[in-house]
């Protein structure tokens, strides 16, 4: 009787996750036909770097500038819909928590959402005018003329959008693997050299390959690394010592630091 209860149990976990993953793939399709059809909105927020800068965009393929609204569509529809992803999964898994580890829960997935947020505004508001300037404004004197390709600007936006919104959530992964033990603090901060590697190398694979969008990748990451250490270290000092006060005359007095359990 008891392995068939854990069968169905089984079953109804399968069941839900199913019907999980096709709302997040229902999500997705009704994004990318909404970003379709109000592509003239999407396209005016993603092209609003390069306008400022004076850039125009061109197509020199026939199908170029069809594939690229489609690739708009469906770039933007991702980046809509990895919220939603999270929400959904968030629902999947809270049911079989305890009430403080569903707070815990909550409270990293409130915090995941809000580096996410961060990390596709600030690639969008500050790396990619940075990134467009750096580019249309390199050997100017030389008497070469910038012809942009859209494909391509395309190809830039989204991959640094995609980039900057993984990186910004380095910090809680890197505190998950402390909290679960797989991982000290004391190892990040001696292996700083070799996490700048593989930084520089995580940068060049995930960015289109010139060496400013590598750097402007790899910077952020790494004072998000040693971000990490510092406030790691300042939550184990919390954890670790504890302050013995006691009211004594309608006075708080704090004998010493104990250490706690």
């Amino acid at each position: 009787m008891s392995t068939r209860t854990q069968d169905g149990d089984f079953l109804d976990h399968l069941e839900s996750l199913r019907r999980n993953l096709l709302a997040v793939a229902g999500v997705f399709v009704a994004f990318a036909l909404a970003a379709f059809f109000v592509s003239d909105l999407v396209l005016g927020v993603v092209r609003l770097p390069a306008q400022r800068l004076g850039i125009a965009l061109y197509f020199t393929r026939p199908q170029e500038k069809f594939l690229g609204y489609i690739r708009l569509a469906l770039s933007s529809s991702v980046i809509v819909t990895a919220p939603v992803a999270l929400v959904l999964l968030l629902r999947f898994v809270t049911p079989a928590l305890t009430a403080g580890e569903k707070r815990q829960v909550m409270t990293a997935g409130a915090l995941v959402f809000v580096l996410y947020v961060g990390g596709v505004v600030f690639a969008l508001l500050v790396i990619l005018p940075i990134a467009l300037s750096f580019f249309a404004g390199f050997r100017a004197a030389d008497g070469i003329r910038p012809l942009w390709s859209f494909a391509e600007y395309l190809r830039l936006v989204f991959s640094l959008l995609y980039a900057f919104s993984l990186v910004f959530e380095s910090p809680i992964v890197l505190l998950l693997l402390v909290r679960c033990g797989l991982l000290r603090v004391e190892t990040l901060r001696t292996y700083r050299r070799h996490a700048l590697l593989l930084i520089l190398l995580a940068a060049a694979l995930t960015t289109p390959p010139d060496v400013v969008s590598q750097l402007l990748l790899a910077v952020p990451l790494y004072l998000l690394y040693e971000g990490t250490i510092q406030s790691d270290d300042g939550t184990s000092f919390t954890r670790k010592w504890r302050i013995n006060a006691r009211k004594e005359d309608g006075l708080w007095r704090v004998s010493n630091f104990t250490e706690s359990d």
